[in-house]
């Protein structure tokens, strides 16, 4: 029997181990999900992501015909402090304080009740629609459905202050002076006009405030000037009555008396004076003394020519005993006599200070016993006038009294003139520098907005249906997918083949109908595979299972014979399902002997042993007789007949029943020189797949790869960067009949 790739045995080893396969590719380790493979998630539900957001844009034309359109109106106002006219205690209140404070109570009083009030009557807006429904869209709603407030309740004069003050929105531009007043409305002239119509009622407000504060203090000042004229007449009257009879008095003599006292304490007050510059005078030259070095000082402090001359003597002496000391030695006889003249200079300045001392001493005795005299005296001339000194003491009173009054009488008028000027000349504190007008668009709801809200909530809603139908889906899609989730590498990916026009005849046929076809091209990449498998003597065994039924198992295992066959190689086909034979079915052969008879010993290979018409493959249907099929599928039985077919076959192909199903595909393993593990795509899950490979850690070293079966062209194919529309668009044309 010829080699199954022409090769000799030389291309074994010495240690009888194969060399590495050709194009043998391991499993990739499990990689991040990367920008093109999230993409062609996204691609695969463009149809959900679609609907998600075409459901959002009917939602947002909903809302937007559903909710009433709301139009503001916004006027400005500018809030001037200080400048309410004078400073006058009585018109201080009227003017604005330039403070935070005084300021945000300008904006809580806009917004007050009683100004709103104020507003709905100026307006006539007593029987406004407006005010009679709420903005809420959902009290609209309750109130439209017939359980809101009923018609009375809503008329009701507060609930209309509240309305509009639901509506009003006073607002602080920054940490200006300016007062922003909006109003929301369905009409935009109803809104410009309550706004302006707020903005003119706390102008009218502040106006008639300073009016009424003006009024009141005029009439106040016009009865304190009567008061006070009144006060200053009786004052004058009092004044002129004491000094009558002060000057009738039989005791005269109050004028003279008067200066004499007069002069005698101006007498005492000097010398009071002249005694104490002494005293200071004084104690500065006794300081002087005190101090050595400083004669200069003490001579500015008053002195005698003598002493001056004294010292312009000892400054002279003192020179020249600089001179002589440097000539000559200390115990000098001329240094001696300098410093014996300097000496007496001293003594004799001592002798004139302390004479000088004496003499400001003796002035100062002087000046005391003059101001004690003086003392005396003015003693002796109270004692004399006590009797005028009353008198005196009262006209002084009334004349204080009348002053007082005259002082009181003169501020009234000062203000009173004030007021006048202040009133003739005042400005308001408020004006309007923006009137509201009619807005041309409404504000709320902006289509934008709503738009943009609700295309981001149904964009959001259908990513998260996205990730919630990716968790639950736990199938394998791509190749990549295939080989991160099972550890092993995938060898293909077989395409689903849906018969219709372009399509009619069946799956297993096609391999040789169409063998330039998409699915004849995968399988053949399967052939391919095993063509590199190296072997030993004879032909290869390749046992075909998979996790679960339903893979397409039998049909992928039927059509990979038959395109093996096809191209040129001698291949056998087992079916070694001995629970649900397939393989006869499918080729439409009447089988009534199988696998089981000639495991058994019953039948002969070649009696039974069938040939499939138009592949020429061979092929040894199964047999529903189940039978101890552990026995049976090992060594002793379906050893033998493997070792046998090797000799005489390129290629075994063995259809083993599902891994999870029965052990049979476990104690056949062993047996084969390769194994191939089929996945249906997207359908098997990810766990069953790996929990069936599991089964096999026994003969992990014969797992050739797996294989994705019945795969959407459509979408198995876009899922890489690799498999980009331009690459399909390419090798497509390399399939020439689909």
């Amino acid at each position: 029997m010829s080699r199954l790739d022409g090769r000799p045995d030389a291309q074994y080893g010495s240690a009888g181990e194969p060399p590495p396969r050709p194009g043998r590719r391991q499993a990739q380790p499990a990689a991040e999900l990367s920008l093109l493979d999230l993409l062609a998630v996204l691609r695969r539900y463009t149809l959900l992501l679609v609907g998600c957001l075409g459901i959002g844009a009917g939602l947002a034309v909903l809302t937007l015909a559903w909710l009433e359109p709301v139009y503001v109106a916004t006027a400005q106002l500018m809030i001037e402090p200080g400048r309410g006219g004078a400073e006058d205690s009585v018109l201080a209140p009227a003017s604005i304080a330039d403070d935070q404070a005084a300021l945000e109570s300008q904006v809580r009083l806009l917004a007050s009740r009683s100004m709103a009030r104020d507003v709905i009557e100026a307006l006539g807006l007593e029987d406004e629609p407006e005010l009679h429904r709420s903005l809420d869209p959902s009290d609209r709603l309750v109130s439209g459905l017939g359980i809101g407030p009923a018609a009375a309740e809503a008329s009701d004069p507060a609930v209309v202050v509240d309305r509009f003050l639901e509506r009003l929105r006073v607002d602080r531009i920054g940490q200006t002076h300016v007062i922003a007043i909006a109003f929301q409305s369905g009409d935009g002239n109803i809104a410009a006009r309550i706004a302006n119509g707020v903005a003119e009622r706390y102008i009218a407000s502040r106006n008639d405030e300073k009016a009424s504060l003006a009024g009141g203090a005029s009439a106040w000042l016009e009865q304190a000037l009567m008061q006070s004229r009144a006060a200053l007449e009786l004052a004058e009257a009092e004044l002129a009555a004491a000094r009558t009879s002060l000057v009738d008095d039989p005791a005269g003599g109050l004028a003279l008396d008067s200066l004499a006292l007069a002069n005698l304490r101006r007498d005492i007050a000097a010398a009071a004076g002249e005694r104490a510059a002494r005293e200071a005078r004084l104690q500065r030259v006794r300081a002087v003394l005190g101090r050595p070095g400083d004669d200069l000082a003490f001579e500015e402090l008053g002195g005698s020519a003598v002493l001056q001359n004294l010292y312009a003597l000892k400054n002279q002496t003192t020179r020249r005993e600089a001179e002589l000391a440097t000539r000559f030695g200390d115990r000098h006889p001329q240094i001696l006599d300098v410093r014996a003249e300097r000496q007496e200079l001293e003594r004799r300045i001592q002798a004139e200070q302390r004479a000088l001392l004496g003499t400001v001493e003796a002035e100062i005795v002087a000046a005391r016993a003059r101001e004690a005299t003086l003392l005396r005296e003015l003693e002796t001339v109270k004692s004399e006038s006590v009797v005028q000194s009353a008198g005196e003491a009262e006209i002084r009173r009334r004349e204080q009294v009348v002053e007082h009054a005259r002082l009181q009488h003169e501020s009234y008028l000062a203000r009173q003139r004030e007021l006048v000027d202040t009133v003739g000349t005042q400005r308001p504190d408020v004006r309007l520098i923006s009137e509201a007008t009619s807005p041309s668009r409404p504000s709320f709801p902006l289509p934008s907005i709503v738009f943009g809200l609700f295309t981001a909530a149904s964009l959001g809603t259908g990513l998260l249906m996205v990730f919630f139908l990716e968790q639950l889906d736990r199938g394998f899609r791509t190749q990549r997918a295939a080989e991160q989730g099972l550890g092993q590498r995938c060898i293909g990916c077989l395409p689903l083949v849906r018969r219709g026009r372009r399509v009619t005849v069946p799956v297993i046929d096609l391999p040789l109908e169409r063998p330039c076809s998409r699915f004849a091209e995968a399988l053949r990449t399967l052939v391919a595979e095993l063509s590199f498998e190296p072997k030993g003597e004879g032909g290869r065994v390749v046992l075909l299972t998979s996790a679960v039924p339903g893979e397409g198992k039998s049909t992928t295992t039927l059509a990979l014979a038959r395109l093996a066959a096809a191209e040129g190689l001698k291949v056998l086909l087992i079916d070694a399902d001995l629970r649900r034979p397939k393989l006869a079915q499918l080729l439409d052969l009447e089988a009534p002997e199988g696998l089981v008879e000639i495991l058994k010993g019953e039948r002969e290979a070649e009696d039974v042993l069938g040939r499939d018409p138009l592949s020429g493959l061979d092929f040894i249907p199964g047999s529903a007789r189940v039978s101890q099929p552990t026995r049976l599928l090992g060594p002793q039985a379906m050893g033998v007949l493997l070792e046998e077919a090797r000799r005489h076959f390129d290629l075994v192909l063995i259809d083993s029943p599902p891994v999870l199903a029965v052990t049979d595909a476990r104690v056949m393993a062993p047996l084969c020189d390769g194994i191939l593990f089929l996945v249906r795509w997207n359908a098997t899950q990810r766990a069953v797949a790996a929990h069936a490979l599991a089964q096999l850690d026994g003969v992990a070293e014969k797992l050739l790869g797996t294989v994705l079966t019945m795969a959407d062209p459509a979408i198995a194919v876009p899922m890489g960067a690799a498999d980009s529309r331009l690459v399909r668009r390419e090798l497509s044309k390399y399939y020439a009949e689909g």
